[in-house]
This record gives C-alpha cells, structure tokens and sequence, in this order.
C-alpha cells in the first residue's frame, strides 16, 4: 500500500492556505482562528500532500452535515487517510453514516436521557465545589489552567458521568495526551506503539467497567443504562459499545 500525493490542480489556487492544522502554534491560536473562520467562506489547506476542506460558517456546516450523498463521516479505507480515523479502528457513531449510525444511535439514546442528565446536576456540582475548595486550600495565587480547568473533563466525565477508578481516569488521560500522535501521522504509515498502547490500556479501562456494570447495574447510569439497551436490542457488540465509549470520553 503507498500514498501518492493528490493532485490539487483542479483546485482554485487563490482558497489554498498555508497553515497546518495539527501544528501546536495553530492549537494556541484556536479560538481566534475559529472566531475568523466562523464568518469566512470556505478554504482548502495542503498537508502532507492531501488538500482538506476548512468550513466554519454556520450555512456552509449544515449543508456539510446535510448533505449524506455528497459528504460522509466515514475516512476512507485507503493509504493516506490513517490519521483520520482518531479511533483507530472501533466502529463509533461518529464516523458512520445511515442505517449504521442509526443502529448505533439507537442503543446510545437511553443514556442520554433527561432522567439521566438530570441525575447529574447534583454530582456535577458538588465535583466542581470540591475542585474550587482545592484552588482556594492553595492560599493564594494559582494557575488557573493546571490546578482548576485542565482537570475538569476529567473530574466530571470520567468521574462523574461514567464512573471510572482514579486508575482508569490515568490510563484516559494518556491516551489523551497520544492523540496528537495520530493527528499528526504521517500518510501511510501506522500509528506509534506509544498510541496504540495508550488505546489497549483505554480499552482495558472500558471493557472492565462494561463488564462490572453488566454484574452489578446502577440506576441512572450511563454505561448501566447503555448495557442494558445493548442487551434488549442484541444489535451492538461489546466492541462497538467500547468505541462508543471511547469516543464519547
């Protein structure tokens, strides 16, 4: 298998920028840059010899979402387009189309219920209380990334929502910290062992907690509550219930 270049003659060389999208110094500039594209018509940008379309107005993005025939989630399954599969692998909803993401939706929807949602407030509150008591137990100055924002995904998604051990927790944030491993691959080639061990120890986390909740349900649970559709319906696999999880985390 090897990827050749694509021919980008056909495009309007005057929508071609020069910026790359995976680059760090475009991450610290992300909600400037965001804020430019929002009310700017689309452009092309050339990395590793594949163009990518950008869209960020509001019109241009639902005709993108709307239009199936003409756009899909889905990277193709060719040399080249590796890094845009992020899930390396397992099947989510967010990177199916049609009856497959309709399948798939179907046994999500219960843990997104109102019931659900509205179970979380409580804890929800009472995480970020904890977290704030921290920051003022430092007794003075802090730094407002590091000791408050950047543990708040953590704290309430993986904590709060889903449930996972301090372990657990460890082993999502590695996996985190991988990514950009794989936005930045190179066409071609496969991902690193330090990505594709950071996804097995993830996957590991996932499947445990599936397997526990499966033993022991709890009420108003995400994950109880996606195994027990998963269970009623028979249409999704434990494999595609840990990419969904993967996903979503």
């Amino acid at each position: 298998n090897h990827f050749s270049p694509i021919d980008v003659s056909r495009l309007d060389p005057s929508l071609i920028v020069d910026i790359d999208l995976g680059s760090e110094e475009t991450r610290q500039q992300a909600l400037n840059l965001c804020a430019k594209w929002g009310s700017a018509p689309p452009f092309y940008t050339v990395d590793f010899g594949m163009p990518q379309a950008v869209v960020g107005r509001f019109e241009d993005i639902r005709v993108v979402y709307s239009s199936e025939d003409q756009f899909s989630v889905s990277p193709p399954k060719e040399p080249g387009f590796e890094r845009f599969n992020l899930f390396n692998g397992p099947l989510s909803a967010a990177q199916v189309d049609g009856a497959e993401h309709t399948r798939i939706r179907r046994v999500l929807a219960p843990a997104f219920s109102p019931a659900i949602l509205f179970s979380l407030t409580d804890k929800i509150e009472s995480i970020i209380d904890n977290m704030l008591d921290d920051v003022e137990a430092l007794g003075g100055e802090f730094d407002c990334v590091n000791d408050f924002v950047g543990n708040v995904i953590v704290r309430i998604l993986l904590d709060g929502v889903l449930g996972f051990s301090k372990d657990q927790q460890a082993a999502f944030v590695k996996m985190n910290e991988a990514l950009p491993l794989m936005i930045n691959l190179a066409p071609g080639t496969q991902p690193s062992d330090v990505f594709q061990n950071a996804q097995r120890d993830v996957f590991a986390a996932i499947a445990a907690v599936i397997n526990e909740r499966r033993a022991r349900p709890r009420k108003l649970d995400f994950i109880s509550t996606m195994v027990q559709a998963q269970s009623e319906q028979g249409t999704l696999s434990d494999e595609e219930i840990i990419g969904n999880i993967f996903g979503i985390c």
